[in-house]
């Protein structure tokens, strides 16, 4: 998190661009943000083109949000709503510009931020003692007491029968030594640092070793996904598309060791060429990956085709098109986005767009994301 809070910045200051530190920025200075930035402080857009950014380390949510200029209204406000949301005009400390640019109004640093309140709320956060810990000291204090009567007992019996109270006195102290549990610690701590050894065999490192013993008493574990058991990195798993002969799905997982069927060359083709040359998406770069593991040394890879437009993704259409021009001077147009935005550009009827929605259903329904791809052809005319 110290890491995360003070990236590089962007600033403009007396008219002039500067690149600073992020933990020397301060309220009111103007950032200059753009895809693969940081964002090193909380907030208000004043100008954006096509901005989204990636929210997951404040929200737990992968997918990226979409980001406005803020209106005359929320330009004065004093404090920042919660992450979270489309269509907002602010961003945050250690969320990360996907896509777009923007000028955003500095309002709030440090422990001032949605990262900072965070870390202070993590400060004030006071360690408990675990069950066992609770319960080992519940039968020592039992047994100290027990040891301190049978004490007091020995030294007034041996001092009344023997008339000895100094030899009475050492006899009992003797036996309350050898009644107090003092190996009670040392055999925890060498059982809970076995424990953690074993851990360790398993790849999970543990910072405290109480938490062994608690880990151990557990019956059901929830925790946020993103960050924990995920790393917010998408891959391709099915891939449909549609024949004369037949609609034809094919699962990537099931045919990893597979070359790509020709079929579906073309679907990953145009998927690439619908992002961008070095995406930060996490979809976009699941599609570069795929493409650039299944059609390596193909025709479908064109890193000599010039990007003529691209048109971002927007809240009015969803779906990004870029326009290329081969080295024959043809144009071609590829677009990705949610199916439905793509089967309007296709122009589907009724018919298709009722297949279409069944085959994202029948996606969807296993915890797939649903993304559409398509292709135009034009040749160029000067």
């Amino acid at each position: 998190m110290r890491d995360l809070s003070s990236p590089r910045a962007l600033v403009i200051r007396d008219g002039q661009r500067q690149r600073i530190a992020g933990r020397e920025v301060v309220r009111d200075d103007l950032l200059i943000l753009a895809e693969g930035d940081r964002v090193p402080a909380d907030a208000i857009l004043l100008w954006s083109t096509h901005m989204t950014v990636d929210e997951s380390l404040l929200t737990g949510e992968s997918l990226s949000v979409r980001k406005v200029a803020a209106k005359d209204e929320e330009i004065g406000l004093n404090t920042l709503p919660h992450p979270g949301g489309d269509d907002l005009p602010f961003v945050y400390s250690g969320t990360l510009v996907v896509q777009g640019q923007g000028i955003a109004k500095v309002q709030a640093t440090g422990i001032h931020t949605e990262m900072g309140k965070i870390g202070k709320a993590l400060q004030t956060v006071e360690p408990e003692d675990t069950v066992l810990q609770k319960e080992t000291r519940r039968i020592v204090s039992k047994l100290t007491i027990v040891a301190l009567a049978i004490c007091v007992a020995v030294v007034v019996i041996y001092g009344t029968t023997r008339g000895n109270w100094l030899q009475g006195f050492l006899a009992g102290l003797a036996l309350a030594m050898a009644i107090l549990p003092n190996e009670i610690p040392v055999v925890l701590a060498i059982f809970l640092a076995l424990g953690a050894w074993r851990f360790s065999q398993q790849r999970v490192l543990t910072r405290r070793i109480p938490v062994v013993e608690t880990l151990g008493a557990a019956t059901v574990l929830c925790v946020d996904k993103t960050g924990t058991l995920t790393f917010n990195r998408m891959s391709v798993q099915q891939l449909f598309v549609p024949h004369n002969s037949g609609n034809t799905f094919y699962d990537v997982t099931l045919h990893a060791r597979e070359s790509l069927p020709e079929a579906f060359h073309q679907l990953i083709e145009f998927g690439i060429l619908a992002s961008r040359k070095d995406p930060f998406d996490p979809m976009e770069k699941a599609l570069k990956q795929m493409g650039n593991y299944y059609l390596a040394k193909t025709e479908h890879l064109h890193d000599d085709w010039e990007l003529l437009r691209e048109y971002p993704l927007s809240g009015e259409l969803l779906a990004m098109s870029c326009v290329w021009q081969s080295q024959e001077g043809k144009l071609m147009i590829a677009a990705k986005g949610a199916p439905e935005a793509i089967a309007d550009l296709c122009h589907f009827d009724a018919l298709k767009l009722h297949e279409l929605e069944q085959h994202i259903s029948t996606m969807a329904a296993d915890g797939l994301r649903v993304l559409g791809v398509a292709k135009a052809t034009r040749q160029h005319s000067s």
